[in-house]
């Protein structure tokens, strides 16, 4: 079967589908809890002495969603992926003493920040050959959704985080 073949059946998945095909295939916790915490320290104001102490960041698995279905243009489809978390930490602020040459640190203000993170996966099947796209049909057919996900990496499918929106709560 064609490419377009194979692109009409992606068409044909679910959401449901591609969540499954593509549950292993976006960046990891481990690595979206690191940008999270990169765009807080980047973002936070560091006064004189005053830094943010230990960020805990949390992702809500069950968050997870494709807010449309999977866009073509060519042999090339997109999918966006929305995924949210919660960030919490303690303000700390140095203080000198001259006289005694030290420096102590005290807590300051507690927050909380609501992290919602939008990435983006694209996959070009014209990088795929024959047995490779017989491969992915197949997967669909038989609803072998893992498989699917695993065999579109054949494609060298690239993936990027398009935003990560942080809200502080009261």
């Amino acid at each position: 079967m064609s490419i377009e073949g194979l692109i009409k059946k992606i068409k044909g998945l679910s959401r449901d589908d591609i969540r499954k095909a593509l549950a292993y295939q976006f960046n990891s916790t481990d690595t979206l809890i690191e940008k999270i915490n990169d765009k807080l320290n980047s973002d936070s104001a560091h006064a004189e002495g005053q830094r943010l102490g230990d960020i805990e960041t949390e992702i809500d698995e069950d968050s997870i969603y494709f807010p449309e279905a999977p866009e073509f243009c060519e042999h090339e489809f997109k999918i966006k992926r929305i995924i949210e978390g919660t960030s919490t930490f303690n303000q700390e602020i140095d203080i000198s003493d001259h006289t005694e040459h030290t420096t102590d640190t005290i807590t300051g203000e507690s927050y909380k920040y609501n992290a919602t993170v939008t990435e983006e996966y694209t996959c070009d099947l014209d990088k795929l050959n024959q047995e490779q796209i017989n491969e992915l049909i197949t997967d669909i057919s038989e609803k072998d959704f893992v498989s699917l996900g695993d065999d579109l990496e054949n494609a060298k499918p690239t993936i990027k985080v398009l935003s990560i929106e942080l809200e502080e709560q009261a």
